[in-house]
C-alpha cells in the first residue's frame, strides 16, 4: 500500500470511521451519515506518487433519462453556489456525482484528506434538497 494511503488509514482508524481499502486501485471507501440524504458514499483515489487526492462520491443522485437536462441546470446552479467540490452529470448512468481534487503533503494527509471529505458529506447534504426540488418538478 503506497503512503499516502497508509497514513489516510491511519487517520480514519484514529476517528473510528470505517472504510475499505481495495488497494490495486489505490482506492479507498467509506460513508457519513448526512442529515438531508441519508448516506453519501466517498471514495479516496490516491496517486501512485502520495502527492495528490481524487475525491469522489458516485451516484449521489440518480435520476430519469428524461430529467437529465433538469439535473444538468441544477449542477451548474450547485457549481455557482457551492465552492470546494464540484457537482456533474454523468450521462452514461443517470446519477449526479460530487467531485473533489487536491494535492497533498504526507505530513498533513489525514487531517487535510478528513476536512475535504468533510466539505463533501456537508456540502452534498445542503445541496440534496435543491436537487430533489428539480428532480421532481
Amino acid at each position: 500500500m503506497i503512503e499516502s494511503m497508509q497514513m489516510m488509514c491511519a487517520y480514519l482508524d484514529s476517528k473510528s470511521v470505517r472504510y475499505e481499502v481495495i488497494e490495486d486501485r489505490k482506492l479507498i471507501k467509506t460513508g457519513f451519515r448526512a442529515q438531508n440524504t441519508d448516506h453519501i458514499d466517498v471514495a479516496l483515489f490516491f496517486d501512485e506518487n502520495n502527492a495528490a487526492v481524487a475525491i469522489r462520491s458516485f451516484n449521489y443522485v440518480q435520476f430519469p433519462a428524461a430529467k437529465c437536462d433538469s439535473m444538468y441546470k441544477v449542477c451548474s446552479e450547485m457549481n455557482k453556489q457551492f465552492r470546494w467540490i464540484k457537482f456533474f452529470v454523468d450521462e452514461e448512468t443517470n446519477t449526479i456525482t460530487l467531485s473533489d481534487d487536491a494535492i497533498i503533503d504526507l505530513s498533513t494527509v489525514g487531517d487535510e484528506v478528513y476536512n475535504l471529505i468533510c466539505n463533501i458529506v456537508t456540502i452534498g447534504d445542503e445541496a440534496y434538497p435543491s436537487i430533489m426540488k428539480a428532480l421532481w418538478s
